[in-house]
């Protein structure tokens, strides 16, 4: 995360705890655990850290980038 990804964050993100779970302050979505949370938080802060190595195509979620391998460049899917 980039200094102004993590102010955005630090500003926005903090979670609510709230009966165990965490809320999303951006949108208010909840998730059961922090850790999950944070990875969608990436979502708001536009951190794309997985990159196809083929087409240069990147994604926020490494699931998203093996679905765009199996589909685009199925030979190495």
């Amino acid at each position: 995360m980039t200094i102004l990804q993590l102010e955005h964050f630090n500003k926005f993100g903090d979670d609510i705890i709230n009966n165990g779970s965490v809320t999303s302050r951006v949108c208010e979505k909840t998730y059961p655990r922090l850790k999950t949370l944070k990875d969608h938080m990436r979502i708001h802060t536009n951190d794309r850290r997985y990159r196809c190595h083929i087409c240069g195509q990147a994604f926020i979620q490494n699931c998203s980038l093996k679905a765009h391998l199996k589909s685009q460049h199925p030979e190495y899917g």
